[in-house]
């Protein structure tokens, strides 16, 4: 597994309440919440999590097309160390991580392959980073990007590499927009330093649901 196929994996794979005050007969909004205090108030609502499962869709912007490409599927998510990202249209594509392995499937090709996260440290950085944006281990992220808070209502927050992060060789910036509860993500928005651009969309989430054990096998759960 290639740094730049870890990077792009992790481009696969934030509004509250806007309350107003009123000074000299004009609505003033409150001013925003300081990130750090933020992301650490949205980690202690998430600890309670250990179970995710949602359908995506996934449009990917590229310079050198009219319309963008459109892939829809499943994630499921279980702590500590269970992840699944399946594609179903336009194309089937399947990879489920279990421990330290990540398993592998593609529909055009049938066969499944094996990688040792321990032995590809790139991938493993870039899936760890995914299991911190769905499950609420913000403020780990901050060791590879500085955050702020765009909006309110609901909850819109930006993340920018830091010059000597991993990320910053391929990322612009990445913007999430929680649901109105701040429970877990609508949309992930991320912007490529090339210029193109991804947008996730998060539909249908269900938090601390039993995943059924079909889940975890890499050809099955595609069907």
């Amino acid at each position: 597994m290639t740094k730049r196929r870890a990077l792009l994996f992790l481009l696969l794979v934030c509004w509250i309440s806007r309350a107003t005050a009123s000074t000299a007969g004009e609505n003033v909004p409150d001013p925003l919440p300081e990130p750090r205090e933020l992301l650490a108030r949205l980690e202690e609502r998430a600890a309670e999590l250990q179970t995710l499962k949602a359908d995506f869709i996934q449009e990917k912007h590229l310079a050198i097309l009219e319309r963008p490409l459109v892939l829809k599927g499943t994630l499921f998510m279980q702590k500590p160390d269970h992840f699944a990202w399946i594609v179903r249209e336009p194309l089937g594509y399947s990879m489920v991580i279990r421990g330290d392995v990540a398993h592998q499937w593609s529909e055009d090709t049938q066969q499944v392959d094996k990688i040792s996260l321990s032995e590809n440290p790139h991938f493993q950085m870039a899936i760890r980073q995914m299991r911190d944006w769905l499950s609420g281990a913000y403020q780990s992220i901050l060791g590879d990007y500085t955050a702020s808070v765009l909006g309110a209502d609901p909850l819109r927050l930006q993340f920018i590499p830091r010059e000597t992060a991993l990320p910053r060789e391929l990322i612009e910036s990445v913007t999430i927009e929680f649901e109105r509860d701040e429970r877990y993500v609508h949309e992930i928005k991320i912007v490529e330093r090339r210029g193109d651009w991804t947008l996730l969309t998060f539909v249908d989430t269900l938090l601390n649901d039993p995943i059924a054990p079909s889940a975890w096998d890499v050809e099955q759960n595609v069907r």
